[in-house]
């Protein structure tokens, strides 16, 4: 069976658009597991009040990163988290970001101030 140039060319292209699709399947296994490490240190960090160490994460590329460390000061809801929740609500570029910032924010907010008008 003689190979001609076209066909060469065909089985050259599929082998490397195949090289290609393993080479993204791997890449997203590893930034998968590697967010999955990730989201397990912002719940460690959560359940310790590592306030500072969840800001941290507020600048992470990955919007479900910034998310989960919005819900992680979310989770400690005192007055300390609500300065870098506001700026996440005002600045961040993924709109579901800022609207759980804003509702943490919110909700922290009137748990502050319902004292004050029971008294």
């Amino acid at each position: 069976m003689t190979t001609t140039v076209k066909d060469a060319k065909r089985d050259y292209k599929s082998s490397v658009k195949g090289a290609v699709e393993s080479a993204e399947r791997v890449a997203a296994e590893r930034e998968s597991k590697k967010g999955v490490e990730i989201i397990s240190d912002i719940n460690q960090r959560a359940y310790s009040g590592d306030i500072e160490g969840l800001v941290t994460f507020l600048a992470h590329r990955d919007w479900r990163i910034r998310t989960a460390a919005v819900l992680g000061l979310g989770q400690i809801g005192d007055a300390r988290v609500l300065k870098p929740l506001v700026g996440v609500w005002k600045d961040d570029e993924d709109e579901w970001v800022r609207d759980q910032a804003r509702d943490i924010s919110r909700a922290i907010w009137h748990r502050m101030i319902r004292p004050l008008g029971q008294q």
